[in-house]
């Protein structure tokens, strides 16, 4: 009787052991970053983000009762190899959670690994249209999308009395899917668009000739991150003097403009978040704080999407009291809950439909809020 009862102890522990070794499991949060070259600051910012969130949710406990264990892979800015590093986070033995790489192009080039492993994928970079029309309902964004970032400029225009914009993509990944949407905003807001084209750095002088001749009173311009301090540079030298200049990168990055000077004042931009917004949202200014004494240094909104993104993927989490993969996928989709940055909330697709970018302008030294007007730290200022 006394060995039964000792072997029936010794088997009680053991399960206990093994219950709570596997509640003390981590739960592998996976993404793959990039940082180097071009992408070397938006690649840091986005990783500091992730760990900051991910220091926080352990000291509240973790995920479903398991601690946060980043699974940071740094890839180059390789489509291919970016494909690959996804297909290998998305393995039986990797990650339980899913975060989006830095753009739109390696995020397109990661979507098929999630779409075959049945993975949803929380996507805190990517802004462009395309990637919804594709996601097949596993792709999460949590910043507007793409069509979304000339609305606050298209307000300002028409209500400063700019009638007319000429809207040019320079060497821009999304040239295409920038021109379509502006027609809609166009139309909203009693706007003609007399010049619209998608050229090469090259080729910007002459597309400048033709927007003046065309009778347009401002310019929108998209480029890429890399080129937009040159392009503006060229704009600014050139015999034309828009009223309104709007310019953007495929991140919509407004730091660009700091380095131009003098060069960058009376140039409007959009952001989806800036460190003068913070407190509008709950934890906005904590997380500000936070950062600063963590990394020693100002966060900017990559580190901040990224930090909301950890947020939604610990609520999906939560709402669906499982990591299966399809349980997350349902509670991503029906998830309504705010970030730092602002309300997450999705369409069928994933597309985020309740954030919005802000407009800024360079202003005497400082890229100010001009929209929207509830958030505006000064007034716009066009040209007569």
């Amino acid at each position: 009787m006394r060995i039964l009862f000792v072997l029936l102890f010794t088997a009680i522990t053991v399960l206990e052991l093994s219950a709570t070794a596997g509640q003390n499991k981590p739960v592998r949060v996976g993404a793959c970053i990039s940082r180097a070259g071009d992408l070397a600051v938006q690649g840091t910012m986005y990783a500091q983000g992730l760990q900051l969130w991910a220091q926080q949710v352990n000291a509240r406990g973790g995920i479903l009762g398991q601690p946060v264990e980043l699974l940071l892979k740094d890839e180059p800015d390789d489509p291919s190899k970016m494909a690959q590093a996804y297909a290998d986070l998305c393995g039986p033995e990797m990650a339980s959670l899913i975060l989006g790489p830095q753009n739109t192009a390696l995020s397109l080039a990661c979507l098929p690994m999630l779409q075959q492993a049945g993975m949803p994928g929380v996507f805190p970079m990517a802004s462009s249209d395309v990637l919804w029309e594709q996601s097949r309902g596993l792709a999460f964004g949590v910043q507007s999308t793409l069509s979304a970032w000339s609305l606050g400029f298209f307000e300002v225009a028409a209500r400063s009395g700019i009638h007319s914009l000429a809207l040019i993509a320079v060497d821009h990944p999304e040239g295409g899917n920038i021109l379509k949407p502006a027609l809609r905003w166009a139309k909203r807001y009693g706007v003609d668009l007399p010049f619209q084209a998608s050229v090469h750095q090259k080729e910007l002088p002459a597309a400048m000739a033709q927007a003046q001749a065309s009778g347009a009173e401002g310019l929108m311009v998209w480029c890429p991150s890399r080129t937009c301090r040159d392009t503006l540079l060229t704009i600014k030298r050139l015999p034309w003097k828009p009223k309104a200049i709007f310019a953007a990168s495929e991140q919509g990055s407004p730091e660009f403009l700091a380095a131009m000077g003098k060069d960058a004042e009376g140039v409007f931009t959009a952001a989806p978040w800036t460190r003068r917004t913070a407190s509008a949202f709950p934890g906005g200014a904590q997380f500000v704080e936070s950062f600063r004494k963590e990394f020693a240094r100002e966060p900017n909104h990559y580190a901040a999407a990224a930090f909301a993104g950890g947020q939604i993927l610990e609520a999906a989490a939560d709402k669906a009291c499982s990591l299966d993969r399809e349980a997350l996928r349902q509670a991503l989709v029906g998830l309504n809950v705010m970030t730092i940055i602002g309300r997450y909330s999705v369409a069928r697709s994933g597309m985020q439909l309740r954030q919005f970018p802000l407009t800024l302008q360079w202003n005497r030294g400082k890229n100010e809020i001009v929209w929207p007007e509830e958030m505006r730290t000064a007034k716009p200022v066009t040209g007569s």
